[in-house]
């Protein structure tokens, strides 16, 4: 069964648009010349931010979470969304590349009831990736 994952890091919850790269038409304009001409300059993927949860068991885990996580800029990653069909199967995209990560919230709880680390989790940790859509297409 597919896990909310953002590379190999497991979490609770990723958040993510939907939109796969797509042709960009250039629109083609010269002075003094009526009429509109358009070319296609390739697919693009937009640059995105993905919103992702973690329980952890303690500060030390905070922090090793928060390290792995900027290890991931500069890689090419696979983000599975383990909710968004529905049937937790998972939704993937393949190929994009983060271009950096930051920690949007770290919080310390006072009783966890179920997520990844049980009721041992005493901190809830969100970062904020950025990401780009590298697929030449929205099938790969």
């Amino acid at each position: 069964m597919a896990r909310n994952m953002v590379g190999a890091l497991q979490f609770l919850t990723v958040r993510r648009p939907t939109a796969p790269p797509a042709e960009e038409p250039e629109d083609i304009t010269r002075p003094n010349v009526d009429g509109v001409a358009f070319r296609k300059t390739g697919k693009r993927g937009d640059h995105y931010q993905l919103l992702a949860t973690v329980d952890l068991v303690d500060s030390a885990a905070v922090k090793a979470r928060i390290d792995a996580s900027m290890d991931l800029c500069g890689t090419v990653v696979t983000v599975i969304d383990d909710i968004r069909d529905g049937g937790g199967n998972g939704t993937s995209w393949t190929n994009q590349l983060v271009m950096g990560a930051r920690v949007v919230n770290a919080n310390r709880v006072e009783s966890a009831v179920g997520g990844l680390g049980g009721t041992a989790s005493k901190f809830i940790l969100v970062i904020e990736f950025d990401l780009r859509d590298t697929r030449r297409s929205p099938a790969e």
